[in-house]
């Protein structure tokens, strides 16, 4: 992955986080809910956030993807 890009999306991640991001690191097989805690709330804030800074645009007839294990790409 660019470097510029994983950089954009560790730090759309750390802001949905909030206040509850100190001490803690991204790696590439860092889980989303299992290991940020992530809820459905914040997934879809990030979601947002992402459609934003990329401008782009997840269908809502896009097949469905289970939130619960996602991963940083490598």
């Amino acid at each position: 992955m660019d470097y510029q890009i994983r950089q954009k999306l560790i730090k759309l991640i750390f802001k949905s986080l909030g206040d509850s991001c100190k001490n803690i690191v991204i790696t590439d097989s860092t889980k989303l809910i299992d290991d940020l805690g992530f809820d459905s709330s914040t997934i879809m804030d990030l979601i947002v956030a992402l459609e934003e800074e990329f401008n782009f645009e997840f269908s809502i007839n896009d097949n469905p993807v289970s939130y619960t294990h996602l991963t940083l790409p490598t």
